[in-house]
């Protein structure tokens, strides 16, 4: 790995961590109550963690990388890590007290259909998925591929539970955001609006 690309790798997911961390802490204190939890168990936080460990601590470097990454990969790696921690904590920032690590619905809580959630219905997912695949191109192949299924999957599986609670608690108002805004691939909904 470049030396550029090592900075990008640990500025974008220490950034990400510290985020979170302190997130997850201040919700602690100011969060509102909640009323409404999916059943599905924060399991994907732990997972993703052991998966950007594995990624930079893997002991052999067969298992980091089939071999040296060309620049011509690693460079929109580096892009697609930087611009999916963007949206990711833009996110993060935009849910405040509503954040939680697993699918629950808070006292007062209201959908959110403005800022990055106009691009997705789940921007933290996919800025997620953008962080996970951008580093793999930044690392090669080799332990990255079957993290990135691992990681990739963990977080779509989360989708489901997510949006039946959404559905269930605010109605029309979801069903219709449903039909405007795309789940984890922005722009997938003007695809399939020119192919109809």
């Amino acid at each position: 790995m470049y030396s550029v690309d090592l900075t990008v790798f640990a500025l974008c997911w220490g950034l990400f961590l510290v985020v979170w961390g302190l997130g997850w802490i201040y919700n602690l204190w100011k969060a509102p109550r909640v009323e409404r939890r999916s059943s599905l168990r924060p399991v994907w936080v732990v997972v993703l963690a052991l998966i950007v460990l594995i990624g930079w601590y893997a002991p052999f470097q067969p298992l980091r990388s089939v071999g040296s990454t060309p620049l011509w990969i690693a460079i929109p790696g580096v892009i697609c890590l930087a611009l999916s921690t963007g949206l990711t904590l833009w996110a993060r920032f935009a849910l405040g007290t509503m954040w939680s690590h697993a699918p629950e619905v808070k006292v007062g809580h209201q959908l959110r259909v403005d800022g990055p959630y106009r691009i997705t219905r789940h921007p933290i997912y996919t800025g997620i998925i953008g962080m996970i695949l951008g580093s793999m191109l930044m690392n090669g192949l080799g332990a990255w591929v079957l993290l990135s299924l691992i990681g990739v999957s963990m977080l779509v599986a989360k989708v489901p539970p997510e949006e039946r609670l959404l559905s269930e608690t605010f109605g029309e108002q979801y069903r219709q955001y449903q039909q405007r805004v795309p789940r984890l691939v922005p722009g997938l909904q003007l695809l399939r609006r020119s192919h109809s």
